[in-house]
């Protein structure tokens, strides 16, 4: 049987501008990693068949940090795009940027159809996400937007 595997040390990167962003949401117990919220993006930039190539300075995180329920979605994300290929389930590093721009347009799809309510721009240009006066209404809403993203997913379409 083969295993969803990696080699060396490899790393997904993410737009720094969106750093406070994946910081908060962590921070806040949303998603308890970064991987987590980078899978979340790379889903919903899938789903809405968004990718745009992550440019400027970025963050990452190391691929060891993906559980194994989040690897099943990396590789059928990857492999819905690059095509079956079993020969690089021991090496899927080499999906990574398929990997990371949908994780950036997604975060886009997510800042449109949810976050930008919550979001300021800083001096920088780099997005604030400003939940703390109104942190129970994010947490419902955010809820309540998963639960319609996920509602409202066809996978025959």
């Amino acid at each position: 049987m083969r295993t969803i595997s990696y080699t060396g040390d490899p790393r997904l990167l993410w737009s720094k501008k969106y750093e406070d962003i994946y910081h908060t949401l962590r921070d806040k117990g949303v998603f308890f990693q970064n991987a987590q919220t980078f899978m979340f993006c790379a889903s919903l930039g899938y789903k809405y068949n968004h990718s745009v190539p992550v440019t400027g300075p970025t963050n990452d995180f190391r691929f060891v940090t993906l559980t194994e329920e989040e690897l099943v979605p990396y590789v059928t994300i990857a492999f819905s795009k690059a095509g079956m290929q079993l020969d690089k389930l021991g090496k899927i590093e080499v999906f990574k940027t398929i990997m990371e721009e949908f994780a950036e347009g997604g975060m886009q799809v997510f800042i449109e159809r949810f976050l930008s309510t919550y979001l300021m721009t800083a001096a920088d240009g780099s997005l604030v996400l400003d939940i703390k006066s109104n942190a129970f209404d994010f947490e419902k809403d955010l809820l309540v937007f998963i639960h319609e993203e996920s509602s409202n997913t066809n996978p025959f379409v």
